[in-house]
């Protein structure tokens, strides 16, 4: 395939988390269908990661509650045979912690605990939990992690600043104020940038991780929230209020235009698939997974899927 062009074939399904169903889905946008659905064990799960195997996918059981308002304090874990699309097992992390963000990077799992301020380190075989990692900040809410798994970021919503992780050692190096209220977090593959919108203003903060400090800001056409990075350094950006997706140029010097595709209501995380040209989200309000052209700049499929979805990860085909 030439750098850019997109193939008819799709190498792999979407799975997604219906928080208002306490659901898994499995997507297969080649049939245009949901061909799978897991209940999940409590209320309710938010995010999802598939291991580096391929099969299986790790629910963290979150709370009752959004992020920042009391509720029940999850402490468990679902792990879903994606094979087989059946409920393996649920592991008790042993606190309560209202896992959100699963991460598989390097040796370990890595998941965002609320309740700890900081990232729970686990086993990825047994599931059990190492260590901790403290984040200096409440509401530590998705992490994003280097290619090389020694950098993680986490967003913390309402202090509205960035964690700097050193997961070598696993320590915080830093605290990054950003703005008033953020939400979700991409980081560049070598780990010297971060991406963070702005949940009041429409802009998007361009961090440098190394220097701890927001380097500069990329205005948006409206307040964003999921982001993922392009192979060409592209930033896809979920707009939710504008019921759309901006593709935005990061240079700092003369930047190409920001690129706008309508989608159906409320987007939300985004995914790239592996060659980085097709992009995926969620729609909350519409009730439906979304797959887009990047190339063409087009949505090229829609299914419906279940109430409040939200957290999505790609699936390798195998």
């Amino acid at each position: 395939m030439r750098p850019g062009e997109v193939t008819g074939v799709r190498s792999g399904d979407l799975l997604v988390v219906n928080k208002g169903d306490d659901t898994l889905a499995r997507v297969d946008f080649a049939e245009g269908a949901v061909v799978a659905t897991v209940p999940l064990s409590g209320r309710s799960g938010h995010e999802v990661a598939v291991a580096p195997s391929g099969r299986e996918a790790i629910v963290p059981i979150y709370s009752d509650a959004p992020v920042g308002v009391p509720g029940t304090e999850g402490r468990t874990i679902d792990v879903v045979d994606v094979v087989s699309m059946t409920a393996a097992r649920t592991v008790d992390l042993g606190v309560a912690a209202r896992p959100h963000c699963p991460v598989f990077a390097g040796r370990w799992l890595y998941v965002t605990a609320e309740a700890r301020n900081g990232i729970l380190v686990i086993d990825p075989v047994t599931l059990e939990v190492v260590a901790t990692i403290d984040t200096g900040a409440a509401q530590s809410h998705m992490l994003a992690i280097s290619a090389d798994a020694t950098v993680g970021c986490t967003a913390n919503v309402e202090p509205g600043s960035v964690s700097v992780l050193d997961l070598t050692t696993r320590t915080l190096r830093a605290v990054v104020p950003v703005a008033a209220r953020i939400n979700r977090i991409s980081l560049s593959p070598d780990g010297r940038t971060a991406y963070t919108a702005d949940q009041n203003d429409a802009r998007i903060a361009v961090i440098d991780v190394e220097g701890a400090r927001v380097e500069r800001w990329i205005d948006l056409p409206a307040p964003g929230f999921g982001s993922a990075l392009t192979p060409t350094g592209e930033l896809v950006v979920a707009l939710r209020s504008a019921d759309a997706v901006a593709v935005v140029d990061t240079s700092p010097n003369d930047p190409a235009p920001t690129r706008m595709i309508a989608t159906p209501r409320w987007p939300q995380m985004m995914v790239l698939d592996p060659t980085g040209t097709r992009a995926y989200t969620a729609c909350r309000d519409d009730e439906v997974a979304v797959e887009i052209d990047l190339v063409a700049g087009e949505v090229t499929g829609t299914v419906a899927v279940g109430r409040d979805p939200d957290g999505i990860a790609w699936l390798p085909r195998a």
